[in-house]
């Protein structure tokens, strides 16, 4: 023992900065890649199903990596869980957008007119 005592469990724990450091601004960056990949290379008709689709899963991505580094929800600035929630209601309003029919064929079933 060294005769310090040291305060342990989440409500003692140092806050961790927002998005501006420990590679918080590459992790954004990396999260908006594949929307403008899928913006650049899908063929139109298929432009907003694939953009819900990518923007959901990048979404559930960065609340994956908020979760696993206890990141907290109510600090100043831009947090990880806020990306996440962009990131959702993105693919939220995409989703809104996309046509029945383009759903469909993205997923390979060829609707008759």
């Amino acid at each position: 023992m060294s005769g310090r005592w040291e305060l342990r469990g989440s409500e003692h724990a140092r806050p961790r900065p927002a998005l501006g450091s420990e590679g918080g601004l590459a992790l954004l960056l990396s999260a908006l890649l594949p929307l403008g990949l899928i913006l650049a290379l899908a063929p139109r008709p298929l432009v907003l199903p694939l953009f819900a689709l990518t923007a959901f899963a990048t979404a559930a991505l960065a609340a994956l990596v908020a979760w696993w580094r206890g990141a907290r929800w109510h600090m100043p600035g831009v947090t990880l869980w806020d990306l996440s929630g962009a990131l959702a209601l993105l693919g939220c309003a995409a989703a809104t957008f996309a046509r029945p029919e383009n759903v469909l064929q993205l997923f390979g079933y060829v609707v008759a007119p």
